[in-house]
């Protein structure tokens, strides 16, 4: 698998990386692809997902997973909270995570630099290729 790996990561070869199962074969597929793959395999991935007990395909890609995978637990916090309860303003984030005024402020920017969130009118927001990718 290794030699596999090396030989893919430095082609120009794009890789197509399609998945089937029942759901909870799929999602742990994906994640272990995405976990034990280096960045620049990630980088020229695109992830198919198709279901056996259900009629519907998932195209991912895993650029954006992957970058979530590596957030710090704060930011995964900030964007679940974003997902769940939909747009916020910075003082409303902070009164539910009980974290530092300036230390939200810096992790909100990070997350907007990185493509995570999108600041629009004073509130946050996930940004929609994320957002999809939580709300299969």
């Amino acid at each position: 698998t290794m030699g596999i790996l090396s030989s893919l990561s430095s082609s120009d070869t794009n890789i197509d990386l399609f998945l089937t199962g029942g759901p909870r074969i799929l999602v742990v597929s994906m994640l272990t692809a995405l976990l034990l793959s280096p960045e620049n395999i990630v980088e020229k991935t695109k992830i198919v997902l198709e279901g056996e007990t259900f009629e519907y395909t998932i195209n991912i890609d895993p650029k954006i997973l992957h970058k979530f995978i590596k957030l710090e637990d704060i930011d995964k916090r900030i964007i679940y909270i974003l997902i769940n309860y939909g747009e916020q303003r910075l003082t409303d984030l902070k009164t539910q995570l009980n974290i530092p005024k300036s230390t939200l402020h810096r992790r909100l920017a990070q997350l907007v630099e990185q493509g995570f969130l999108e600041k629009v009118n004073g509130k946050y927001r996930v940004s929609g290729e994320l957002y999809s990718l939580f709300k299969i």
